[in-house]
C-alpha cells in the first residue's frame, strides 16, 4: 500500500471515530441533524484532500476548525437574503464558543452595543469584519472567499473597527 492510500485509511477510521463527535458539535450550533450532516461530510471532504498535500499534526483539532469554517460558511450562504435571520445569527455566532479575548471582556451594555454596532455595518463589510474577527480567517482567507482584494478586506476591517469603537463610545 502505498503513503497517499496508508494516510486515507488511517484519516478514514480517525474520521469515524470523530464523526459523532462532530455531527453533535455542529448539531450544537443551531443546525438540524440533515444540515449537520451534510456539514460533516463537506468538512471529510476538504481535510481529505488537504490531507494528500500536507501533514496534520492535530487531526482532531483540524476537523473541528475546518467544521467551523463549514458552519459559518453556511450560515453566511442562509442569511445573506435575509438581513433579519442573518442579525440573530449573527448574535449567536458572537455567543458561541472560540470567542476572543476582546469578546469574552465584553460585559452587558457594551456587548448589545457591539452587536448593535456590527447588525449597523454595510453588508460587504460586515461580511469581511465576521469572516475575519470572528472567525479567524486571515485577511488573504477572507479576499479568497468572497472575491475582493487583500486591500479591500483591510480596508472594510478597518471601517468596521472604528464603527464599532466609535458606536461603542458614543454611548
Amino acid at each position: 500500500m502505498d503513503t497517499v492510500s496508508s494516510k486515507i485509511s488511517q484519516y478514514n477510521e480517525a474520521f469515524e471515530s470523530y464523526y459523532g463527535g462532530l455531527i453533535w458539535y455542529v448539531k450544537s450550533i443551531g443546525r438540524d441533524h440533515q444540515t449537520a450532516e451534510d456539514i460533516v461530510h463537506e468538512t471529510y471532504l476538504k481535510v481529505r484532500s488537504v490531507l494528500q498535500k500536507t501533514n496534520i499534526v492535530n487531526l482532531k483539532a483540524f476537523l473541528y476548525r475546518v467544521a467551523k469554517n463549514q458552519i459559518i460558511d453556511d450560515l453566511r450562504r442562509s442569511t445573506l437574503h435575509s438581513s433579519k435571520e442573518q442579525k440573530i445569527l449573527l448574535n449567536e455566532q458572537i455567543n458561541k464558543e472560540g470567542k476572543t479575548p476582546c469578546q469574552h471582556s465584553l460585559h452587558g451594555e457594551k456587548k448589545v452595543l457591539l452587536k448593535k454596532a456590527i447588525a449597523d455595518l454595510p453588508v460587504r463589510c460586515r461580511q469581511v469584519f465576521v469572516l475575519h474577527k470572528l472567525s479567524g480567517k486571515s485577511h488573504k482567507e477572507v479576499a479568497l472567499q468572497l472575491g475582493i482584494s487583500v486591500s479591500t478586506v483591510e480596508k472594510h476591517v478597518m471601517k468596521a473597527l472604528d464603527h464599532c469603537r466609535s458606536h461603542v463610545k458614543m454611548y
